[in-house]
């Protein structure tokens, strides 16, 4: 019989992929096209974005550089030491995965990961507290749509210091 398990989902914003000018010009864009960052009309974000990006990108580039490490991004380094660390805490009873919004490690190939598991229960952290209302609404936007349509026993529980799910590992 397949054991049910409980899925922790460590979610952050996201990180480019290098600190070259031409990878977080990309990550901006993407970041800076969500309208649920600049939430004005499809068109006027557009022309907004258009505007911002080629004076935001190599100042972002620069200050990337000043963080990046030789294991390369430090928000996805530790993001991905966090939950391998997580998950030899947690045990075989749990699979946790860390995704991030935007670029990778890309939350729609992670949920689908996590699907195929056949979890009963899915967390949501938010890795980063500050950015909460940036993660927190993408995920809940986008996450029934990664849902197979014969997939009914998975139950979300938005985990946050109030909630009455959480609960010690």
């Amino acid at each position: 019989m397949l054991k049910s398990k409980t899925a922790i989902l460590l979610l952050n914003v996201g990180t480019p992929e290098s600190p070259e000018i031409s990878k977080v010009r990309k990550y901006l864009t993407e970041f800076l096209d969500d309208k649920r960052v600049i939430d004005i009309q499809w068109f006027l974000r557009k022309i907004l974005v258009s505007f911002i990006i080629p004076f935001r990108a190599g100042k972002s580039a620069k200050r990337y550089q000043s963080l990046w490490t030789k294991k390369g991004s430090p928000l996805l380094f530790y993001g991905i030491s966090l939950k391998e660390k997580l998950q030899q805490k947690a045990g075989d009873d749990y699979i946790v995965e860390f995704a991030t919004n935007y670029q990778q490690p890309n939350i729609k190939e992670i949920t689908d990961k996590i699907l195929k598991s056949f979890p009963i229960l899915l967390r949501h952290f938010p890795k980063i507290w500050s950015m909460f209302n940036k993660t927190t609404p993408f995920f809940w936007f986008y996450f029934p749509f990664f849902l197979p349509f014969w997939f009914k026993q998975v139950f979300s529980c938005f985990v946050n210091m109030y909630s009455p799910c959480s609960k010690p590992l």
